[in-house]
């Protein structure tokens, strides 16, 4: 991942779209065990070997990215929005 890119997150709620780079999706995920679910059943964002749940690590870098602490979005925008910033997201068997 050699550039800076970013996408835009909708939810209702929110009143302004929350625009979220790579470097967010990398923060968040560096501060995330990827030992712990983190209630993460099926659905996972993977990096550097490591599989980090999908949900959590959008969530922590919508709020870095200055969203509000508690969000709602479906875990298909949220894997779209990994997968749009150049990551890839996997899906287990639950």
């Amino acid at each position: 991942m050699e550039e800076l890119t970013a996408a835009t997150l909708d939810w209702s709620g929110v009143d302004k779209p929350i625009a979220v780079t790579n470097v967010d999706i990398l923060a968040a995920m560096a501060e995330t065990d990827p030992n712990e679910s983190k209630g993460a059943r099926t659905r996972y964002v993977e990096f550097g070997g490591h599989e980090y749940p999908l949900k959590h690590v959008v969530e922590r870098a919508l709020v870095r990215a200055g969203g509000p602490e508690t969000s709602t979005f479906h875990s298909d925008r949220a894997e779209d929005l990994v997968e749009e910033l150049g990551f890839e997201a996997v899906r287990r068997d639950g």
